[in-house]
Parts: C-alpha cells; structure tokens; sequence
C-alpha cells in the first residue's frame, strides 16, 4: 500500500516572515520613525502570534482553509488533486442476502439485488474517485464475498478487507455471556479469516470493527485483560498483516466511569505494542461541530500521540448531512461537499470516507463528479 503524506500546513508561510533589523529602531530620530518601528513590531507580533496559532492547529491534523489554500472551500472543488487519500467503507456483513431486506431503502437497489451486488454496484463509481476501497464483513462470511469481489471490481481498484470482531465472548450490545475481548481463541479465528482475505485480495492489510466488541468496555460494563489481550493477538502479530482499527477511541472520564480515559488509553497502547504497524480510525475529526470540541480535540492529541502519529480520520457522509440514531434522533454529519472541502484542510495520510450501506451508490455517483481522479480507471477486459 502506498503511503503518500499530505503537506504540513500553515506553518511554512508564517516562517517565511522577515523579522526586523535589531538596529533600525536606534537609527529612528522622529516621531515618524517611531510610528513605523512599533507598526513593524505589532506586524511581526502578529505574525508569530498567527505561526504559533497555526501550529497548534496543524499539529492536531487539521487547519484553517485560508492557511494552506488562500481560497474559500467551495473553489477547492474545481480542483482534480487532494493532498489526503480517500478510501470509502462499506460494511457487508450478509453478502448473500437480499439488499433490500437487510437493509430498507438501499438506494439504487432492485429488488433482486444482494448485499454484495449493490457493493459492485457502487464499486464502478467509487474507482473514479480513488484506487482503494474498504469492504469488510463478518467472520465466516469471507468465502461469499471477497472472491465475488475480486471477480467483478474494476480492475484499478484494491480491495481492503477485513471483519467485525464481535465474534469475542460477550461482544455486542445484547450480549449476556461473560466479557472477554482478550479471549484467544476468538483472536485465532479472527486471524484465520483475516489472512484468508488478504490471500484473496492480495492486499496486506485488513480492518478490524471493533464496534460491537468493545460497547462493554466502553460503556464501562466490563474490563479487559490486557497482558492477556497482548499474548491473545500473536497470531495476528506473526501473520505479517498491517492492521487498521475502528476503534478503540480515548475517552473521557465521567462520574460513573472516573477511570474511562486512563483505561482506552491502554487499550490503544497495548493495541499498538501488539501490532506495531497498526493504524487506527479517528473519530474525533468526524464531523466539524465534533472536532472543534475542546475534549475531542485533546482526546485526538492523545490518541495521536499512544498511535504514534499512525491514524485516519473518519468521515461519516450522508447525502442529507444527517443520519438517524436507533433512538429516531438526527446526527449531523458531512455531505459529499462538505466532505471534499475538508479533506483539502486534513493534514493525514488518508481519510476514511464511511456512507454507511444504503447509500453507497449515491454518496459514490456524487464523490465521482465532485472528485473525479485525474487519470479515467480502466475498463475491465473481457
């Protein structure tokens, strides 16, 4: 996989910024001089004050518009190049299923259609906009989908597969075994299946969706082992896999969980002296309205630094700009816009662009026209 860095912003310009001749206020002998040499200081105050302001702001991965590109957001999209990769996520957790039953309102769906057609449905339009795609499932599925997968993608695009791991004792929400997320034998499993994948994608690197397997923990229903946890992950450790994490996240404490930051924060450390080479997805830059939260923005500083720098931010993309919680409650996020516009500011090797099942086809048909790749994907040969 390729490793292509986005451009540090902001701060190069402000370090260009002349400073003033030390001895030029000495040489002033009029009122005049002095006007011009104290307007000269508080330029360059200003100055530093703005390089110190775009620093702080750059080294969390995320940067004025203005700073790196010196045009309003909406111009950036007449632009062919991003500084960061997009790859979209689809979850096909059912590939034989019927799309439409699994998923009511699937749009660009027949009602013939399974899970995995509407994937290679949506896949046609997503390769105009990018050569990576990420499409997971869950353990034991891998057999219906990645080969299908294979045989029908464009042939310019790479899959990147991976599985839920809420195959552990006690994952989910509903679950009433007991919690075990370091248990190995379900980390054996997990392993198999994952380097089953890669051997059909030929792609070395699969996603974890640790989602479900981790609500408990979470939540602060249950604990984890985690020496236990380290030596439970050795077969994927000896597999040679890189590893991409949805989830964990570093949380806050609260009144009834006061040790919740201190806990995922070891969960992320213990995660990455595992798997060394393992990324992790950041929700914390998933939304505008998030990220600028003061405790978001710290907890991506955390994660940052227990990944060592290793994590993509995570974009949910609707075509509404919201998307309904279980409860029936709006939960903004981005539109296929407002998505292009802040991947030109994001300061990250890539960006996870999630769409969520029903509406992969269109978020993929608007992505394809508002960020279309500079060279056309080639057409499958016969």
């Amino acid at each position: 996989m390729s490793k292509e860095h986005a451009g540090k912003i902001g701060s190069p310009y402000w370090k260009q910024i002349g400073k003033p001749d030390p001895n030029y206020t000495g040489r002033i002998n009029n009122r005049l001089g002095w006007i011009v040499a104290v307007y000269v200081i508080g330029v360059c105050g200003f100055a530093i004050l703005a390089w110190s302001e775009s620093e702080t702001i750059g080294s969390l991965g995320f940067a004025d518009n203005e700073q790196k590109h010196g045009v309003e957001p909406s111009s950036r999209l007449s632009l062919p190049d991003i500084d960061c990769k997009l790859i979209p996520w689809v979850e096909v957790n059912a590939p034989l299923a019927n799309a439409l039953k699994l998923v009511s309102g699937t749009i660009g769906a027949t009602p013939d259609n399974t899970t995995r057609e509407i994937c290679v449905k949506g896949l046609t339009d997503w390769s105009k906009v990018t050569d990576t795609v990420i499409v997971t499932s869950r353990v034991g599925q891998s057999r219906h989908l990645y080969p299908y997968l294979e045989e029908h993608k464009p042939d310019c695009m790479h899959i990147v597969g991976g599985v839920k791991t809420s195959i552990i004792p006690g994952g989910g929400k509903v679950s009433k075994q007991p919690y075990d997320y370091a248990d190995a034998a379900s980390w054996r499993k997990i392993a198999d299946e994952c380097k089953y994948i890669a051997s059909v994608t030929q792609t070395n690197v699969v996603v974890l969706e640790n989602e479900g397997a981790l609500w408990r923990f979470h939540c602060g229903e249950a604990t984890i082992d985690f020496d236990k946890l380290y030596d439970s992950l050795e077969p994927l450790r000896e597999s040679g896999l890189t590893v991409w994490f949805y989830l964990p996240d570093i949380l806050n404490d609260t009144k009834n969980m006061p040790n919740r930051e201190a806990s995922t924060t070891r969960l992320v450390r213990t995660l990455k002296r595992s798997l060394p080479d393992s990324y992790f997805f950041a929700m914390a830059v998933s939304h505008r309205s998030w990220r600028d939260k003061p405790d978001r923005r710290r907890r991506l500083t955390i994660l940052k630094k227990m990944a060592k720098g290793d994590i993509y931010p995570m974009m949910y993309v609707k075509t509404k700009g919201f998307y309904l919680t279980p409860s029936g409650s709006r939960k903004y996020c981005y539109t296929s816009r407002m998505a292009i516009e802040e991947l030109g500011k994001l300061d990250f090797r890539a960006a996870i662009i999630y769409p969520g099942f029903g509406e992969w086809i269109p978020i993929g048909q608007q992505m394809a026209i508002l960020q279309p790749r500079n060279v056309p994907p080639p057409t499958k040969t016969p």
